[in-house]
């Protein structure tokens, strides 16, 4: 299995509107083949880099911690 990453795009939809986002998806194809499917023009997909220092293993539990208290309290 493939880790997913992160990926900034800019496009176009059919109201000829430029929009750009983010998705975290394995590759490149298969984020083009997302904004097919939401009817967007894909102009530029790039890869976002993101440090592993920003990920700790130290702060993994706080984390989901936080998580947990948002999901109960019903705001995700």
């Amino acid at each position: 299995m493939t880790a997913n990453r992160l990926w900034r795009w800019q496009g176009v939809d059919m109201q000829g509107q430029f929009c750009q986002g983010t998705q975290w998806n394995p590759g490149r194809l298969e984020v083009f083949q997302a904004l097919q499917h939401e009817r967007i023009i894909p102009l530029a997909i790039r890869r976002c880099a993101i440090k592993n220092t920003l990920w700790h293993p130290r702060y993994g539990s706080q984390v989901v911690r936080q998580l947990a208290v948002l999901l109960q309290a019903g705001f995700l």
